[in-house]
């Protein structure tokens, strides 16, 4: 859902890569990797901000905790880049 909705329903075209990282069950972080500089992204995120924690918090619910960062760059994880990272543990 979150990749289909980034990087290709919202898909500004400031965006160099992204990175969904689900924290907790109810704490979603985004990392932005801008293909512009920082103050520029800045104010294209804050003009689309609110799109993308509606398009989030759908799927999510309206309590789900957002936080979005602009980064200097996204590495690979394990070997190869992922889109999308929950570190919620399972109860066994």
């Amino acid at each position: 859902y979150f990749i289909h909705i980034i990087g290709v329903v919202l898909r500004p075209s400031w965006l160099r890569k992204f990175q969904v990282i689900q924290e907790e069950y109810d704490y979603i972080r985004i990392l932005i990797a801008p293909s512009i500089s920082f103050e520029e992204a800045y104010r294209f995120l804050q003009q689309e901000k609110a799109n993308l924690e509606e398009k989030v918090r759908a799927v999510m619910g309206n309590e789900c905790r957002l936080n979005i960062e602009l980064v200097e760059d996204i590495f690979p994880s394990s070997g190869k880049f992922r889109y999308t990272l929950s570190k919620v543990v399972k109860d066994a």
